[in-house]
Parts: structure tokens; sequence; C-alpha cells
């Protein structure tokens, strides 16, 4: 009798040891995969690298225009913004639902900036929203940091209807003096998914300019890319090149609207909405 207990006991303790050991080994590969999704947008300007990064061209926006300052005495990447002179603009950028960490990107360019304007506090403000929370309420740059300095804000975020929209507004109704502006866009994800998947890490966008659809990131596997209409339907489909980080691919012919993207593997899966204009 005293062995039999003996004997319950050790493989009860045993039992739970196991079980402890193995939530603690899949809570680690779970948050091994965190951010493993990173889009950088270099908003009003063509794709550039900025402190090692690769940010893309500009894309995913409604609205506002491009400005351009060489003169000003920041780096490369906060000599181009997207603004408006209808004091309101947009991002709409597809996503999966999950937590994201979106970091904007600021710097004035044109109020008090070497090329620009008279500088001074209250030439420029406006107020940035996330998914419909405002996160930055009558925001001056040059009250924050002063001209010619870069700044970055950043906001936690959850997407719950696959696109995440900023929206940016210099309305007076709201306070606003001039133009709303942006210089740089990035989205990092803090998905948890208990499948690695090195495709998540892989970049789709829209290049509206040049009408092609652009793939960005190693492919460790031999990777099919299909493009499906907004009725699921096949519509193209190719073989993606894996010696090759940036991929383009022309789609001029087919007409504008949403289409969804899949890249596929042996044993992988990434789908992506976009939009073709």
């Amino acid at each position: 009798m005293y062995m039999r207990n003996f004997y319950v006991v050790y493989f009860r303790h045993l039992f739970f040891l196991t079980l402890f050991c193995f939530c603690f080994l899949f809570n680690n590969i779970l948050s091994a995969q965190e951010n493993n999704f990173v889009l950088r947008i270099n908003a009003g300007g063509p794709e550039i690298t900025y402190n090692g990064e690769l940010f893309s061209a500009d894309q995913n926006f409604v609205g506002g225009t491009m400005y351009v300052n060489n003169s000003a005495q920041v780096p490369d990447l906060y000599k181009t913004e997207r603004s408006s002179p209808s004091q309101i603009f947009s991002y709409e950028i597809p996503l999966q639902n999950g937590d994201y960490t979106v970091n904007l990107h600021f710097a004035e360019i044109y109020w008090g900036a070497t090329g620009g304007g008279a500088g001074g506090v209250g030439k420029r403000i406006f107020d940035v929203s996330i998914e419909g929370s405002l996160v930055l309420d009558n925001y001056d740059i040059n009250a924050d940091v002063g001209p010619q300095t870069v700044v970055t804000k950043s906001f936690p975020v959850t997407v719950s209807d696959g696109q995440l929209n900023i929206d940016f507004s210099a309305l007076a109704s709201i306070g606003g003096v001039d133009q709303p502006k942006v210089s740089g866009i990035e989205v990092i994800g803090n998905t948890l998914s208990i499948n690695d998947s090195s495709l998540d890490k892989i970049n789709i966008y829209t290049n509206y300019t040049e009408k092609t659809i652009v793939v960005i990131g190693h492919l460790e596997a031999h990777t099919n890319f299909e493009l499906y209409d907004i009725q699921g339907r096949l519509v193209h489909t190719t073989k993606l090149n894996t010696d090759s980080l940036k991929q383009t691919l022309d789609v001029s012919r087919f007409a504008s609207g949403i289409y969804v993207v899949k890249l596929k593997n042996n044993s992988q899966l990434k789908t992506q909405k976009i939009i073709l204009k």
C-alpha cells in the first residue's frame, strides 16, 4: 500500500512538472514569433533605405499630395511628406486582424526650415486618429521639437476589420491650422501565431504609379504568387524567385478594384487584400 501511494504521488508530481515545462516552452515559442510583420512607408516619397530599414514608396493613401523640400536639413526620409491643401487625408492599409504598433515619423520641413517659410509655433496644427481613436490632438511639430528636427510617435493598435485606418486632419472646426502631414509610417505586428511562417515577414504592396504589385522579403522556399479578383476568380499566377529580395509584377492589364494576393508554398500560405487603381 505504501509503495502504491508513493508511485501515485511520484507520477502526479512528474505529470505537473512535465505540464509546466511544456507550457513554458510553448509560451517561449509563441513569444519568439511576435513582431513578425513589418510594413514601412515613405510618405510622399519613393522607396528608400533609412537606418538600415527599407521603406516602400508611398502607398495605401486616400487624398493628400506629395511635398518635397530637398533643402531641409533632415535625413532623406523626412525630406518628403504627404500633406493636404484640403486639410484632410488618410491611409487605409490592408492587414490581418491582430495587435500592432504604429510608428509615425514627423519633421517640420516648411515652417522655419531651409527653403521654407518663416518659423514659429502655431503655424501647423493637426489631429491624428488611428482606428477611430484620437492619438494626437492639436499637434504642433514646432512646439514639440522645433523645425528640421525628426520625431517619432508610437501607438499600440488593434485591427479587427482587416484594415488599418490612419486619419489626419487640420480642419479649422477641430482647431487645425495649415495642413496635416506625415513623413513616414511603420506598422509592426504583435500578432501571436502558433505556426512559424516565414511568409509573415514578406511585405506586399501596390505601386499605383507603375501599376505593379511589389513583393519584398526573403523567400525560404519555392513560392507561387496567385492573384484573385473580388469574385474569387484566379486571374494571374506565377512562380516567385527565391534569389531576389524584391520582385515586381506588372498588373497594368487588370481593372481597378479590390484583389486578393496569395503566396503559397508546400507548407505555408499568406493572404492579403490589395487595391489596384
